[in-house]
């Protein structure tokens, strides 16, 4: 329901210009008539007429063409026969049914490439991960041959003690000699 009428159905410029054999310019001259103006519905953005104003149009475009004996048909469909209209529906199911195929198809594909990218970063983690060990046991060698090196001097220092202290009994043994 629309202003307290029931539109029974919608046609834009371009059906009416083909219905009526018109140039598209010639339906948009008569949107200014005062007639017309009460039958132009707008949805979004694009402007059509109810069926009351296709009629009122028509009654227009007869007066001026002084009343040619040609009738008019009133609905775009009518202009075709039913065949080729249930083959149309036929073929837009078809390309309804390839386009869900198509979009089914990149669907997976890109289902794919996600795998994909998943298994990359895995791999990058474990990369990652390693390379943090391998730094981590580098910077713990250098702690591990200091504490080498410490051990080492110290053995050394040791080692140094006990030959001094050997070096002190051997000449106190070689001096008790000549005792």
């Amino acid at each position: 329901m629309l202003k307290g009428r029931c539109i029974s159905m919608l046609h834009s410029i371009n059906d009416i210009s083909i219905l009526l054999n018109i140039s598209k310019m010639t339906v948009y001259r008569k949107l200014n008539n005062k007639e017309l103006k009460s039958h132009i519905v707008i949805k979004k953005g694009v402007k059509y007429f109810d069926d009351e104003g296709l009629r009122l149009l028509t009654q227009k475009l007869n007066k001026k063409t002084n009343n040619k004996s040609e009738e008019v048909k009133t609905d775009v469909n009518d202009n075709l026969p039913k065949k080729e209209v249930a083959a149309d529906k036929d073929n837009y199911t078809i390309s309804l049914k390839s386009e869900i195929d198509f979009l089914r198809s990149e669907i997976k594909e890109k289902n794919l490439q996600i795998i994909n990218l998943n298994n990359r970063l895995e791999t990058e983690q474990d990369l990652h991960k390693n390379s943090q060990i391998l730094l981590k046991t580098q910077q713990d060698k250098p702690k591990e041959e200091i504490l080498l090196l410490e051990n080492h001097f110290k053995e050394l220092d040791n080692m140094k003690i006990k030959k001094e202290e050997s070096k002190k009994n051997n000449k106190t043994g070689f001096l008790n000699w000549f005792k």
